[in-house]
């Protein structure tokens, strides 16, 4: 029995697995026999590509933290641009994030974005809607 991984299956079960197949399904797609793949946490292909898999997203840093600080370049560009759509979008993705929307038993919900909604209606020029907060 060979211990060595076949690079064409290897690439196929990695691709499976990013999909979010599990192990077994994964191999299956790959061409292994059931049997092997039964027991395919154990099965070295599958575990070389777990760690290729893992060291992709820390290469990548796919972080909660980093997200959010591109969320906020997004919404600064998009208040330099005056795309007050985009900004406010962003702006509430960063604001669930933070929990910042609070849910109330009656069906109403409280938001808070005191100064971040200020300066967006300043930089819009909208003064009526600046006066009434």
């Amino acid at each position: 029995m060979s211990c060595r991984v076949n690079p064409i299956r290897k690439r196929i079960v990695k691709r499976e697995l990013k999909k979010g197949n599990n192990a077994k399904a994964s191999m299956i797609k790959a061409g292994y026999s059931v049997n092997t793949a039964i027991k395919s946490t154990a099965n070295k292909v599958v575990q070389v590509c777990q760690r290729e898999i893992i060291k992709e997203f820390d290469i990548a840093e796919i972080t909660p933290e980093n997200i959010i600080q591109r969320i906020d370049e997004v919404v600064q560009m998009s208040i330099k641009s005056k795309d007050m759509s985009n900004a406010l979008r962003g702006m509430e993705i960063i604001g669930k994030w933070l929990r910042m929307f609070q849910d109330s038993r009656d069906g109403s919900i409280t938001i808070n974005l005191g100064d971040l909604h200020a300066e967006i209606l300043s930089k819009s020029g909208n003064k009526e809607a600046l006066n009434r907060i």
